[in-house]
């Protein structure tokens, strides 16, 4: 390459992946990727990443809806018995079917719906996919490692719009070994990694909070994983781990006092 020839960031680097380069610069990133083979490498790993994020977090959305609650089988059960029932209990029959139906149009409508509304339960469920995809990688669990924790910062900062500060855990014998950007339901994520001495790995996962409104801790889990989240007028919290309740909480109530009213 001639001394001309651009100089691509990570964070330009992550707005290509994420299809947010602008079109005029695509053409010199990709004259950039194949002369580049490291940087071509991570921008792979981040492409195939989406890909993995994208097929588990759409899997409940592109479930079939289960054959007992497609309306054409209900109706044409409904209509075989139908003429063998007596008068009075037809009313209750067709009473049974709009319930049924109702039923299946709220199968088939759960996932939009749950791209359309903000909910705090849902986004601890995504925290925990990340967390168990993540969290156990050995090779590349961050995307900017915490020697790097300035940029590491500003660059989330930029992409949630909201200024972000360094979150610590030393005090509770977790250190953090980095971070990386993700994709939620209203947009991005930011994921912060922590490791204590045994390897054990917490995450905070951090998206802006659109409706503006505050809760207090509650606490899910997923199999052997857990999360604790919470609101500010600003952010939705979640940390997840596979500690137990009390110590998540611990964790949880440590981080919440660092961004008491929100970042702007």
């Amino acid at each position: 390459m001639s001394r001309q020839d651009p100089i691509f960031s990570d964070d330009e680097m992550m707005m290509y992946v994420d299809g947010q380069l602008d079109p005029d610069r695509v053409g010199a990133m990709e004259a950039f990727l194949k002369e580049n083979p490291d940087a071509m490498e991570k921008v792979r790993t981040w492409q195939q990443q989406n890909q993995d994020l994208k097929a588990l977090f759409d899997r409940e959305v592109d479930a079939p809806v289960p054959d007992y609650l497609d309306p054409r089988n209900l109706r044409k059960n409904r209509e075989s018995r139908m003429s063998l029932w007596r008068p009075e209990l037809r009313l209750v029959a067709a009473s049974i079917l709009l319930l049924a139906v109702g039923l299946a149009g709220g199968w088939m409508t759960r996932g939009i719906l749950a791209s359309q509304d903000f909910s705090a339960s849902a986004e601890a469920h995504l925290a925990i996919n990340a967390h168990d995809v993540y969290s156990v990688d050995k090779t590349h669990p961050v995307e900017v490692t915490a020697e790097q924790s300035q940029h590491l910062v500003s660059w989330l900062s930029k992409r949630l719009d909201r200024q972000l500060i360094e979150p610590d855990l030393s005090g509770l014998d977790f250190d953090l070994i980095g971070g990386r950007l993700l994709a939620a339901t209203n947009g991005a994520a930011a994921q912060f990694m922590f490791e204590d001495e045994k390897g054990e790995r917490v995450t905070l996962f951090i998206t802006p909070n659109p409706s503006g409104k505050t809760s207090s801790f509650a606490f899910v889990s997923q199999g052997k994983t857990g999360a604790f989240y919470w609101l500010n007028p600003s952010l939705s919290f979640n940390l997840v781990g596979n500690l137990s309740k009390d110590q998540l909480e611990g964790l949880a109530s440590k981080l919440q006092a660092q961004w008491p009213a929100g970042a702007i």
